[in-house]
């Protein structure tokens, strides 16, 4: 579900600036700032699709479940 708004910022950075000198900041700067709103449109288009008040959960969900991921990741990648 995350990886689209991945894609997305490293094609808006591709397309902003040709040099590589800045690619992370301007990558988190885009993150920070765009995923609230990427988190709005998966929320109105799941509402969309169900017609259900309990599909804006979705915007809580998502980050719950990116954060799972990541702890679960960094666990197995530590070995622990």
């Amino acid at each position: 579900m995350h990886l689209p708004g991945y894609y997305l910022t490293n094609f808006i950075i591709k397309y902003l600036k040709s040099d590589k000198v800045h690619n992370d900041s301007m990558k988190v700067a885009i993150l920070i700032f765009g995923y609230p709103l990427y988190l709005i449109i998966i929320s109105w288009s799941v509402w969309l699709l169900t017609g259900s008040a309990w599909s804006l959960t979705v915007f809580l969900l998502l980050p719950l479940l990116l954060l799972a991921y990541v702890k679960q990741k960094v666990r197995k990648d530590w070995g622990e």
